[in-house]
Order: structure tokens, then sequence, then C-alpha cells
């Protein structure tokens, strides 16, 4: 029985269907690209067919047919996406990349009759180094715009405001502002 996962991320509880053919309509649209070839050398055309025979099994899956996948090549496409992530900088083709194809992966390892642990293994670490990646990057942006200007606290803006609106209704009541120096009218 095939497992798919509903979510697209890694380890969940299985995807539908129609999940599955949007996803290897991904990664297809995406093998179609220049940045393929550059992502995986001279290892491009044997990552491309190992790919689309993980994409034949899980259609055959689907229809009820049990496989016995070949790990060790869809090993060898994941441990050159590993060693891409954790060596050349991770481009948003990279990342759009390396998450569509661990997610078909990934399920294609865990529908297979002989699934592999440390295939699945490498599969999360891609998944995960790259967000990590994408996260350190947000948390720069953000830092970046903080550093930029001058940092003035949420809370900050609403005291001197709320202190504003005081010395108004203060003023407009025939009291004055205690700051200014003057006394209240009695």
């Amino acid at each position: 029985m095939v497992t798919y996962q509903k979510k697209a991320e890694l380890g969940g509880d299985g995807m539908s269907v129609n999940a599955f053919y949007r996803c290897a309509d991904r990664v297809r649209y995406l093998m179609r690209f220049r940045n393929f070839e550059r992502l995986f050398g001279g290892y491009s055309t044997e990552a491309r067919r190992t790919i689309e025979r993980c994409i034949d099994d899980m259609v055959r899956m689907a229809n009820g047919t049990r496989m016995v996948g070949d790990v060790a090549a869809v090993n060898k496409v994941a441990d050159v996406l590993l060693d891409r992530v954790t060596r050349m900088p991770i481009t948003p083709y990279m990342k759009d990349f390396s998450e569509q194809c661990c997610l078909l992966l990934y399920n294609w390892n865990q529908s297979i009759e002989n699934t592999d642990a440390a295939l699945t293994s490498k599969l999360r670490a891609i998944d995960r180094l790259v967000k990590a990646h994408y996260t350190i990057m947000d948390a720069i942006n953000v830092l970046r715009r903080l550093v930029r200007g001058p940092y003035v606290p949420a809370a900050y803006e609403l005291s001197r405001h709320y202190l504003e609106v005081m010395r108004d209704e203060g003023e407009r009541a025939g009291q004055t502002c205690p700051e200014k120096g003057s006394t209240r009218k009695s």
C-alpha cells in the first residue's frame, strides 16, 4: 500500500494522490531548467532518470502494484543533493528543487517494500538544512531592518501616545502640563 504525505513537509501522515501529482509535476518542471544541470553536474542525466523512475514507481504503487525500489540510485541523488546543500550557496532554485524532490523521494522511500532508514535520514537532513538556512536568512533581514533605524519598542510608542493624550485632556480640563513647570488651576 502506498503511503503519501498530506503536508508539504517530510515525516507527515501521507499525502493525497492529487498532492503527489502536483509534487511530481513541480519536480519535472524544475528539472527542465539549466540550474538542474548546474546542481547535479555530470550526474544530471542519471539523476533525472532516477527521479523519473521514482515518479513512475509511485504511479504504479498508487494502482496497487508492490515495488522493490532501486534504493542505491536514489541514495546517490540524495548524496549529491546533501553535498550541494552543505557546500554551495542555497539559491531559491536549490531551495525549491530540494524541498520538492526530497518530498517526492521521501514518499517513494516510505512506499516501497525495501524502505531504507539511511535514505530517510539524508532526505530529512537536506530538508532541515534548507529550512534552517532560510530561517537564518529571515532573521538576518529582520536584524538589518532593526539596525538601519532607531529601534523603538512598541510599548514605548504606546506609552508616549498615552502620555500625549493625557496631557491634551489635562490641558482641555484647565490643567497645565507638569513638565512645563506650571501648576494646576484651583
